[in-house]
């Protein structure tokens, strides 16, 4: 039923060969369309489509793994975010992983018929360890949703892959943005302890990612990114990554400001255009002024999103959207579902939207047991439109910014929707 059910308008086409006895067609094996707008020099680009390789690239000897084996990896692959490591507060009990022994596999048993190895492990004790260390840590991928089987081996591929390490430099520079976010946090509340801050503090880990994010895709050709958030860590973000006039935003601040008439609109609704000077060239910034009303930012950035696509010509592939959410208003607010339904039409599609989710663990530790949430994480919205989630844990920058060039990379090949869970 599955090599036979419907396809989606986006990218599948139906075949000349008949299966089912006639009754159906089967899916199309094509790869999904890359855009000649994306740099060749991109470490997971070309201006051709790339060819990801066969699985037998994971494994080294001529027999395939035992079925014990595959299913092992298959319930990693599954249900491995159920057991990563993102609850600092431990709000929520984790669930035993999957053990050898549930398999019938003891830990020093082959993993193929001939001793060969299999992600570059030759037993199942070491394939065991590999496995927590890529699904079950800090990072880990809900690919629950992606019913595309070619979405969710590139997915999987990614993960499973060597993670980079930082270089001297580049980890400098993570120090220094998490730095300057906390040193502004600190600075706010000693200046002007009676004002509402909506600081950022426990997740300063949001802005290496943005950061990240933009500077990916910069190198993929973009050089528009159209961004909505709610009020949660705006002044820090204007004031440390994007450049907004420091002096501005604490007179927004002041009981007794310099010049009054800048507190006729709230310091955490500003926004404006912005222009950043990456490795490729500069990078406008849109970030849309911010209404009280929870997510109501979110169809007017993808509205604006897809004016200017439209208007690009060709291609398209210049602009992006970026949309940031809390974690109850994620899930609590209609408008969401709405504008995700919306984005899968040809009428109102912008290439995909990569949504970054700010979890506080408020939303969802409601004690009233006659009011819990519905899902059983904030992320589950998106379910309706096969998106897949990435759970990566703020107090881990280095896997954060592994999640963010992930993420775009996953929305850049495929033109699809992307959940950063934070």
């Amino acid at each position: 039923s599955r090599m036979c059910s419907p396809a989606r308008w986006r990218w599948r086409s139906r075949g000349s060969a008949r299966c089912c006895r006639g009754r159906c067609r089967p899916r199309s094996r094509s790869s999904a369309p890359t855009t000649a707008s994306v740099t060749a020099s991109s470490p997971h680009w070309s201006e051709q489509t790339r060819r990801e390789p066969p699985m037998s690239s994971f494994r080294v000897g001529t027999d395939a793994p035992r079925p014990a084996v595959t299913a092992l990896i298959e319930a990693f692959r599954r249900d491995g975010h159920r057991h990563a490591l993102l609850d600092p507060l431990a709000t929520s009990s984790r669930v035993r992983p999957p053990r050898p022994a549930d398999f019938g596999l003891a830990p020093g048993d082959a993993l193929t018929g001939d001793g060969g190895s299999v992600m570059g492990a030759t037993d199942v004790e070491a394939l065991f360890a590999r496995l927590r260390a890529i699904y079950c840590d800090t990072l880990t991928l809900d690919a629950s949703a992606v019913r595309s089987a070619e979405r969710r081996d590139w997915l999987q591929r990614r993960m499973e892959s060597d993670r980079p390490v930082l270089t001297g430099p580049e980890a400098a520079t993570l120090l220094r943005r998490l730095a300057n976010a906390q040193a502004w946090e600190r600075h706010v509340a000693r200046l002007h302890p009676q004002a509402k801050r909506f600081s950022l503090e426990g997740c300063e880990a949001l802005l290496p990612l943005l950061e990240q994010v933009l500077e990916t895709a910069a190198a993929q050709g973009v050089d528009q990114v159209f961004m909505g958030m709610p009020h949660r860590g705006r002044v820090n973000l204007l004031a440390t990554l994007l450049g907004h006039p420091v002096a501005e935003l604490l007179d927004h601040f002041a009981t007794e400001p310099v010049h009054p008439e800048r507190q006729r609109e709230l310091v955490h609704q500003l926004g404006g255009d912005y222009w950043l000077h990456t490795p490729r060239g500069e990078l406008r910034v849109a970030l849309a002024s911010n209404a009280s009303h929870l997510q109501s930012v979110y169809p007017v950035v993808l509205g604006r999103t897809r004016a200017a696509r439209s208007a690009d010509g060709p291609g398209r592939e210049r602009s992006i959207a970026v949309v940031l959410h809390g974690d109850a208003a994620f899930a609590g607010q209609g408008v969401v579902m709405e504008t995700l339904a919306l984005g899968l039409r040809p009428g109102y599609e912008v290439g995909g939207v990569l949504h970054i989710v700010i979890n506080n663990q408020l939303g969802f530790t409601e004690p009233n047991r006659m009011d819990p949430m519905a899902g059983r994480f904030c992320t589950d919205p998106v379910r309706m439109i096969d998106a897949p989630v990435l759970r990566v844990g703020a107090d881990d920058p280095e896997a954060v910014l592994q999640a963010a060039r992930l993420a775009v990379d996953y929305r850049a090949r495929f033109a699809a929707d992307v959940v950063l869970d934070l």
